[in-house]
């Protein structure tokens, strides 16, 4: 492994974790985080996890042999695997594997990343039903219609039953994964290229992307973070109507682990909740960048009667590896952030870039999707 000092600036070390991985690339970023907190780093995943072998951060990767992948029958497999590499630490890294813990932690022998329970999860985790949360909690969201199947979007949009722009999403998909945007009648032709049902119809509102993120035991929040997030940047900010909101979602649900917001907020300042995310998520690694590394705080202790890990990182900006190919103005104070950046994917060339290449990739498909760029907070009075 070779020498990272930017990855050994936390207070003490665990000795060894297993992470949990259904596919690689939101799990590359579960992985980077706990190599900075434990001594030993090991993988066990399906095929698509794979490419998690050729980090350096990465001690040794275990395939599942199981068709299921994570199901009832890698339980036993796991619990030999964490006995025979003398695991501590058990942690998921995406959705089925956080789902999975939820029914399997305490069969698998070491201490367990917090999780919620099932039902929670799948609560939290269906578009449908976490929008049925937030109107029964009063909570602000977009129009929203839940439709059974493609064909009946398209002879709503034929009979002008709905109004552009507007936007189609899966209930049960992560990462922005066919969700679509369609801003005039034109955009139409892309509705063909979906391939799911239900379909969840949603009003689009104007405003800039925003984050919130969680790691909460019991309905009580131990760590938070909130951010807009660009094109190039993540700018962290300071929002208590956010918090607040959110926490009404966190103490409803008594909620234990990880959770994530994504909200839409408007020139006015008022917003909307879009979606939940009960796991980790995709800008963990540049969170950690930051000040505030989630997998550290989830395993520091299992208990909140401590003073909470929670110092604010409002006022950072934390430039995304794509932006580092531009020309973008750069203050004293930010260089040093900046660098990290570029230290962290030194360290592990070229997996992390590949995760970054990856992430344009899906940004431009999401842009062609909707029809115009991405949006990126660009006013920057508030970055």
């Amino acid at each position: 492994m070779p020498p990272n000092e930017l990855e050994k600036t936390t207070r003490r070390r665990r000795s060894s974790v297993l992470i949990l991985a259904a596919e690689w690339c939101l799990a590359y970023r579960t992985l980077r985080c706990a190599a900075a907190c434990f001594d030993r780093v090991y993988v066990i995943g399906t095929k698509r996890a794979r490419p998690l072998a050729l980090s350096f951060f990465c001690r040794s990767f275990h395939q599942l042999p199981f068709e299921d992948s994570f199901g009832a029958h890698s339980i036993a497999f796991i619990r030999r695997l964490c006995e025979a590499l003398q695991i501590d630490w058990v942690i998921p890294s995406d959705g089925p594997t956080t789902r999975f813990l939820t029914g399997a932690a305490a069969e698998l022998g070491p201490k367990s990343y917090p999780v919620p329970d099932t039902a929670i999860f799948d609560q939290l985790n269906d578009k449908s039903t976490f929008t049925a949360l937030c109107q029964k909690l009063g909570l602000p969201i977009p129009r929203t219609e839940l439709l059974p199947d493609l064909h009946i979007v398209r002879a709503r949009f034929r009979k002008g039953n709905l109004a552009f722009p507007v936007v189609l999403k899966p209930t049960n998909r992560e990462g922005g994964d066919g969700v679509l945007v369609l801003r005039c009648e034109g955009a139409l032709k892309w509705v063909d290229r979906l391939q799911y049902s239900p379909v969840l119809v949603q009003e689009y509102v104007e405003g800039w992307d925003v984050s919130a993120f969680f790691l909460c035991q019991e309905g009580r929040v131990k760590r938070e973070v909130i951010y807009y997030h660009g094109r190039y940047f993540l700018a962290f900010i300071e929002d208590q109507r956010i918090a607040d909101q959110c926490r009404k979602i966190i103490q409803a649900t008594n909620y234990s682990g990880v959770i994530g917001f994504d909200l839409r907020q408007r020139d006015d300042g008022s917003f909307v909740f879009l979606e939940c995310n009960p796991r980790f998520w995709y800008n963990m690694e540049l969170t950690m960048l930051a000040g505030a590394n989630f997998v550290e705080a989830g395993v520091e202790g299992s208990s909140l009667d401590h003073e909470p890990f929670n110092a604010s990182l409002g006022g950072k900006v934390v430039v995304r590896p794509m932006g580092l190919l531009r020309k973008l103005p750069v203050p004293p104070s930010r260089q040093r952030i900046r660098l990290a950046v570029l230290a962290y994917l030194a360290a592990d060339f070229p997996l992390a870039l590949s995760t970054s290449v990856r992430n344009v990739f899906r940004a431009s498909r999401a842009a062609a999707y909707s029809g115009s760029r991405i949006h990126s907070r660009p006013n920057k009075a508030r970055v």
